[in-house]
């Protein structure tokens, strides 16, 4: 996979374990940084994946990365330049049965960052999904994917999440490092977008949405 310096910087500071470098290098451009975070994720995995790191090493990996996100995520939200009209609600989720929950935060504090009202939600109780979209309007759902299997269920899901919103023209994202292929392979799955990035993510939102007028007035 093609990364950028940036993601390898941060690849090597997580693996460090020195959050407080990490820290330091993400607060310096945190809305610039979610294209190298999407590739330090993946670069975590892909190592671990291909043995080049061990299972502790991913771990404190992980950890330090998170770690460092959430103490940059809340400096920003402090910061009164970083507080922005919502353009919007959504809702960022895993699937059932999903343990990574890394990737969906930072999507998740990008778009909050870019002025949408994102929740996120980690309980990935079968229903969960459901009842959240059933019971609350949105103008977004992203999903969040990490394994292959959980493609084949997947367009029941979307399918479902489309027919039980209370938005009639919900938009549906899914992402996760195992989309790889051009988009139109997973057309099957029915959803607006496979986003490749959290900035892919924000540009669509962006175009499709503009505001919470551009569906309902």
């Amino acid at each position: 996979m093609a990364t950028s310096q940036e993601a390898e910087r941060l690849l090597e500071l997580s693996l460090s374990g020195d959050v407080s470098k990490l820290r330091e290098r993400l607060s310096s451009s945190w809305l610039n940084s979610a294209s190298a975070l999407d590739d330090a994720i993946g670069l975590i995995e892909m190592k671990w994946r291909y043995r080049e790191i061990g299972f502790e090493e991913c771990l404190r990996a992980v950890f330090c990365l998170e770690k460092a996100i959430n103490d940059v995520v809340i400096m920003a939200t402090r910061n009164e330049n970083s507080v922005v009209h919502p353009m919007g609600a959504g809702l960022v989720a895993l699937l059932p049965g999903e343990a990574h929950s890394l990737g969906a935060k930072v999507v998740t504090q990008k778009l909050g960052l870019e002025g949408w009202s994102a929740q996120l939600l980690v309980d990935t109780a079968p229903g969960t999904l459901q009842d959240r979209v059933r019971g609350e309007f949105y103008h977004f759902v992203g999903i969040s994917v990490g394994r292959d299997e959980a493609l084949l269920g997947l367009p029941d899901t979307i399918a479902e999440l489309r027919d039980i919103s209370r938005n009639r023209d919900l938009t549906i994202l899914a992402g996760g490092n195992i989309f790889d292929m051009p988009q139109e392979c997973y057309a099957f799955l029915g959803a607006d977008l496979i986003a490749a990035s959290a900035d892919a993510a924000v540009r669509y939102l962006r175009s499709d949405l503009r505001a919470p007028s551009a569906h309902h007035n």
